[in-house]
């Protein structure tokens, strides 16, 4: 389940750029609970809170590997600087992203 909101007066709502010969468009905030687009690249401007609640998986992030299981909250700057997701089956999570904009007014 994804969950996209954008403000339609917000210059990023607006903006989109060509990439590979797709639109690629950045959001103000995302709630989804696929942790395998947690990296996206509308997400490149945004905060991501990420909570695991069954199973495990694992991703990179600046050149370090991160083991999550049940429970287990992640705070990541710039999502989209993630590499490598690999999932268990089971693996469930939810996660939440906000525009840094937003987050420091």
């Amino acid at each position: 389940m994804n969950v996209l909101i954008k403000r339609e007066n917000s210059k990023l709502a607006r903006s989109s750029e060509r990439e590979k010969g797709r639109m690629k468009f950045k959001v103000d905030f995302m709630y989804s609970t696929d942790f395998l687009a947690m990296n996206a690249p509308e997400l490149s401007h945004t905060c991501m809170h990420l909570l695991c609640t069954a199973g495990e998986g694992s991703f990179v992030f600046n050149e370090r590997c991160y083991h999550i299981v049940k429970n287990d909250l992640v705070v990541i700057p710039y999502p989209a600087r993630v590499s490598n997701l690999a999932a268990h089956a089971e693996m469930q999570v939810e996660w939440f992203a906000a525009d840094y904009k937003f987050l420091q007014n």
